[in-house]
């Protein structure tokens, strides 16, 4: 019994890390996509897919666009 509830409780927080680290991709996504629209919409874009946030979790605008650093990554004061 009490194997099963350490299995049980590594399984969750592994459950609840994933679940976190889609969260992070997820806000990354569409800070971009919210970026794009604001700092450079004359450049043509093709969104990566929500997978490549999740393996490499960073912007993924061309680096012609001029996004200011602050703004590059989602923060609680970037909620807007």
């Amino acid at each position: 019994m009490l194997y099963f509830l350490l299995c049980l409780t590594s399984y969750t927080e592994d459950n609840m890390q994933q679940v976190m680290d889609s969260v992070s991709a997820l806000e990354q996504f569409l800070l971009d996509q919210k970026n794009h629209e604001k700092y450079c919409p004359q450049i043509i874009w093709e969104q990566p897919d929500i997978e490549d946030y999740k393996q490499d979790l960073k912007s993924h605008l061309p680096q012609e666009c001029p996004v200011p650093e602050e703004e590059k990554t989602p923060n609680e004061n970037n909620q807007n």
